[in-house]
């Protein structure tokens, strides 16, 4: 199961890997960095510049739990 979304915080994130663990799945968090302006560029849904520069400084400041599965992906 993949879910491809701009979740940034725990918070935000929890629902779908607790789902997950309870279906018996391994969860493991694709975390993709690349510059603002390319994601922008590659956006196919309209969503402003501004909202996916904001959400993309909220990722870097978010602090995910560490026994969370997470690899670092460039983009």
């Amino acid at each position: 199961m993949i879910i491809d979304n701009m979740n940034a915080e725990a918070w935000e994130i929890s629902p779908y890997v607790m789902l997950g663990q309870a279906l018996g799945y391994t969860v493991e968090i694709l975390n993709f960095h690349c510059e603002v302006s390319v994601g922008a560029m590659r956006n196919v849904h309209s969503v402003p510049f501004e909202d996916i520069d904001r959400v993309a400084k909220r990722m870097k400041e978010a602090k995910l739990p560490r026994f969370w599965k997470i690899r670092q992906m460039a983009c």
